[in-house]
């Protein structure tokens, strides 16, 4: 007969089991939350490049502008016409790392130049301005507007980010305080 101190000494089936239960269950728990995370830290870059684009309409009204003659002219905002959405594509899957891709012609329209703003790293959505169908910015009731749509996770479904403003009766900007969202996690 072996001396006790001999005995075999492990984890039993039942005990590896359950252990095993356990980590798929926190499994479970952890994932569905990261991946929420991790989509929610990609809305960072639509939030800020928001904000840039918000201030630079709001400092491209406030500040004075002459015609050609160096006569001034009525606070206005930028009111060259974007056709849709900058870039171009509102969905950038199928690209590295579902970004897309950097490309400084595409910001060199004069409005985006009149709003110094443009995106020069890999980016998750595009970038859009109109004050075209609210009108110059030079009345009362007037208004802009700053958009920036993405597909995070490549369902086709769109993740929105706006902020709006309007002049007010002293013909300054009014609102656009907070950001407006539609299905921001998508």
């Amino acid at each position: 007969m072996a001396p006790p101190s001999c005995a075999r000494k492990g984890f039993t089936l039942v005990e590896l089991m359950i252990a095993v239960a356990i980590i798929g269950l926190l499994a479970s728990i952890a994932i569905p939350s990261f991946s929420r995370y991790i989509r929610r830290s990609k809305t960072t870059e639509a939030a800020l490049n928001i904000r840039k684009m918000f201030d630079a309409a709001v400092a491209y009204h406030s500040s004075e502008h002459a015609d050609s003659a160096g006569i001034l002219i009525k606070r206005t905002w930028p009111l060259s016409p974007i056709v849709g959405f900058t870039p171009a594509t509102t969905v950038c899957c199928g690209s590295p790392g579902q970004k897309c891709a950097p490309n400084p012609a595409i910001w060199q329209v004069p409005i985006w130049q009149a709003l110094l703003f443009s995106v020069d790293d890999p980016h998750y959505y595009s970038y859009w301005f109109s004050g075209i169908n609210f009108g110059a910015g030079d009345t009362p009731g007037d208004q802009f507007m700053v958009e920036a749509v993405g597909d995070l996770d490549c369902d086709t479904d769109l993740a929105r980010f706006r902020r709006f403003a309007v002049v007010n009766a002293n013909r300054d900007l009014f609102g656009g305080g907070a950001l407006y969202t539609i299905d921001e996690l998508e």
